[in-house]
């Protein structure tokens, strides 16, 4: 696994890839529930993971605008946070019933690494599976 847990008995989140881009795109009427989490994990100092996938969706979306600086920022507030999903974890996210290949694949690295949480803007994605699901 290439992840960087810090403690097994502290809280960690795994974040939904929307409310990260959200963030990052800072679009009008929906970065306020970004901002909010940013500024929980920040205060609080809760580990906050995002996948790789996460990261390559921002680059694709907001990296075309020219503002590399925000994949800086991206880089230096995860770099040690960047879960990535091996081949048995996209098989079972393959198998998922979930509609959001992304959600199952979420949810399938969150249970394998023992993440408490997702934290996402969208529960509705993510609602069928025993794993706790915050909003924000």
């Amino acid at each position: 696994m290439n992840i960087f847990l810090e403690s097994t008995d502290r809280l960690s989140l795994l974040a939904d890839a929307d409310i990260v881009i959200e963030y990052f795109a800072n679009r009008s009427g929906h970065v306020n529930n970004a901002e909010r989490l940013m500024e929980i994990i920040t205060t609080w100092k809760i580990p906050l993971f995002v996948t790789d996938s996460c990261r390559e969706r921002l680059r694709c979306s907001i990296g075309k605008l020219g503002e590399e600086f925000l994949i800086s920022t991206f880089d230096e507030l995860f770099s040690k946070r960047i879960v990535v999903a091996e081949a048995h974890i996209i098989d079972r996210a393959r198998s998922s019933k979930l509609k959001s290949f992304e959600a199952a694949l979420e949810i399938a690295l969150a249970t394998e690494l023992n993440i408490v949480a997702i934290v996402t803007a969208s529960p509705e994605k993510s609602s069928t599976f025993y794993l706790s699901i915050l909003t924000v």
